[in-house]
């Protein structure tokens, strides 16, 4: 598995050869030689120096890293040294591990992480059960009980195992003895590498300036080989890989920023101009997560309202003058509880919602007589009004990425939340977003609201619209309804401005197509110890933990046969129809004859 800076690498290197080699032999080519044959070549030779990861590291990203064998052209031709890397000579990583009795590992790993000499040393602090392209999981020695997962974690200067629930790994499969005996035996280069992957990967996170070059099994250890592509130029023509891959329209700089070729200039530019012309436009969007309190007041005998986080209550007294009048009494004084109190507003009309306390009245006047006292006074209507304050808590998103999301030809390009680049150029930057929290305060309460996703801005390559060349309608159902193939013509009726006319096309002589591309069948014993997601592991679920694999290759004319396969069809025109319909068959028979967990036979 190519790591992101490799598979970036592999693409632009991969751009930068085959541009080398339509630009370096074009002039060669022979124009009587037959079209059909070159093509065939051709395609031949991409196969072979391309066809799988091992092939495109050894024939591409391993010349451009590491500067140790020259990069040529796929027809091997014209080749140099064009790396645009140090020399892969440091050793960055030692991975070692130990079966035990019970098949369950014991591991260990160096790493030199500025490769400068200065190792830090880790030792898994229990035996490893399970591998995982991210980590590992540990479970009872000799069984899958009680297993947890563990996931690869690198700080400035170390490795180590952090604990997480199973989902957050990947790729899992068990090797220890509850799985089959010997499957660390059987399968060790591949644990090792799975291994270092793991902690590649974690490093990569932290140090996007680190490129693995090459790996070396020996025995039960790998070793990494890389290069910190930060220092290991000088001079200021060199611009470090972590720059490109952070921001890729570096690429359209001068060609003394890539390599030191002196002549890569004419490749440089043929790649820019492609970059360039990518037929892509940017879309700018953003999601918005805020919160906040409206303040909202009512009487106090209606509901609260939803969200309501805060409340206060407060009433007021009211009296409204109704009328005045006269008495005569034995005193000038009227009974205290007849008297407006001193926090009684005097108001004009009466507001909704307040509630009568009866009357109550206001000496105005009083004069002193023998026998009676003459008294005046005025009349008021006696109200009181309960009113609630209530602080709402209010939620808002503003999203306008939805209709570029779901637009088809979109792809997402650039992330950046709460002012964090997570991706960067298609690729994650391994950076993470924490948390902040904000306080909203209202005229009753306030809260505190955390999220790791305030604002998130993106950027969508989309493809561009395609260029209209104004056919009509009518014109294409008339091209397209009318093509018809007469010997070695081409006919077809073209419709222009309403006239309509018959055109022939001669077409040049055709080679009939081979029949066939020759192909081998091989088959190969493999394990089966795949993790089942809370379920255990694959073995426990069959008789036989191991499966026979099939593998059908192009060969001309021996089959390339790997370790462990054997040959059942050698190369020739196969024609594995009738087995494969025989399969599917067998599969919808069995589909029909099963029994659901209600009891009742599925249709």
């Amino acid at each position: 598995m190519l790591k992101p800076f490799q598979k970036w690498l592999s693409n632009t290197g991969l751009s930068l050869l085959i541009l080398f080699f339509v630009g370096s032999s074009s002039a060669a080519e022979d124009p009587a030689e037959d079209a059909l044959n070159r093509a065939r070549a051709l395609a031949n030779k991409t196969d072979q120096r391309f066809g799988s990861t091992d092939k495109l590291n050894q024939s591409v990203v391993n010349p451009m890293i590491s500067g140790s064998v020259p990069l040529s052209t796929v027809d091997g031709s014209l080749s140099s040294h064009v790396a645009i890397g140090c020399a892969a000579s440091d050793k960055f990583l030692e991975v070692s591990v130990n079966p035990g009795p019970t098949g369950d590992l014991s591991l260990q790993a160096a790493l030199d992480r500025r490769m400068n000499g200065e190792k830090s040393f880790y030792s898994a602090p229990f035996p490893v059960s399970g591998i995982c392209a991210n980590g590992v999981i540990t479970c009872d020695p000799g069984t899958w009980n009680y297993c947890r997962g563990f996931i690869w974690r690198s700080s400035l200067e170390r490795i180590f195992l952090e604990e997480v629930p199973s989902n957050l790994l990947g790729g899992c499969y068990c090797v220890n003895n509850s799985c089959g005996a010997n499957l660390y035996r059987q399968n060790s280069s591949g644990v090792l590498k799975d291994i270092g992957g793991g902690i590649v990967g974690a490093v990569q996170q932290e140090n996007r300036g680190l490129a693995i070059a090459d790996t070396k099994v020996v025995g039960d250890s790998l070793v990494y080989f890389g290069q910190n592509t930060e220092q290991c130029r000088s001079g200021e023509k060199a611009s470090s890989l972590s720059s490109l891959y952070e921001d890729s329209n570096k690429l359209n700089q001068p060609v003394e920023n890539l390599s030191s070729s002196t002549d890569s200039k004419r490749y440089a530019e043929l790649v820019t101009s492609t970059v360039k012309d990518s037929g892509h436009t940017e879309k700018k969007c953003f999601i918005q997560q805020d919160y906040g309190i409206e303040t909202a007041t009512q009487l106090c005998e209606q509901p609260v309202p939803q969200n309501t986080i805060g409340s206060k209550e407060e009433t007021t007294f009211m009296a409204v003058k109704t009328a005045s009048g006269r008495t005569e009494r034995n005193d000038c004084q009227f009974e205290q509880d007849s008297l407006l109190p001193p926090d009684t507003a005097v108001v004009s009309v009466v507001p909704a919602g307040a509630v009568s306390l009866g009357d109550r009245y206001v000496l105005t006047h009083c004069q002193k007589r023998r026998g009676k006292d003459t008294a005046t006074f005025d009349v008021y209507s006696y109200y009181s009004r309960c009113q609630r304050t209530n602080d709402i808590k209010t939620e808002t998103q503003f999203n306008n990425c939805g209709a570029i999301t779901a637009a088809t030809g979109c792809s997402l390009k650039d992330e950046t939340i709460d002012g964090v680049q997570v991706i960067r150029a298609h690729y994650r930057t391994g950076k993470h977003v924490v948390p902040t929290c904000r306080t909203f305060t209202g005229l009753v309460t306030n809260f505190t609201e955390c999220s790791a996703k305030w604002r998130t801005d993106r950027v969508y390559s989309c493809e561009a619209e395609k260029k209209s060349f104004n056919f009509s309608e009518a014109r294409i159902e008339s091209l397209i309804g009318s093509v018809s193939g007469e010997g070695g013509n081409l006919t077809y009726q073209s419709q222009q401005g309403g006239v309509s006319e018959k055109r022939v096309v001669i077409l040049p002589k055709q080679k009939p197509a081979p029949s066939c591309v020759p192909a081998c069948k091989t088959k190969k014993r493999v394990s089966q110890t795949d993790v089942v997601d809370g379920a255990g592991h694959a073995g426990v679920y069959r008789v036989d933990a191991h499966r026979e694999e099939t593998h059908y290759k192009t060969c001309s004319p021996t089959c390339p046969i790997e370790a462990g396969e054997t040959l059942v069809k050698d190369c020739q025109c196969l024609n594995e129809f009738a087995e494969a319909v025989a399969m599917m068959s067998v599969l919808n028979a069995a589909g029909k004859d099963l029994i659901c967990s209600s009891g009742t036979k599925s249709e």
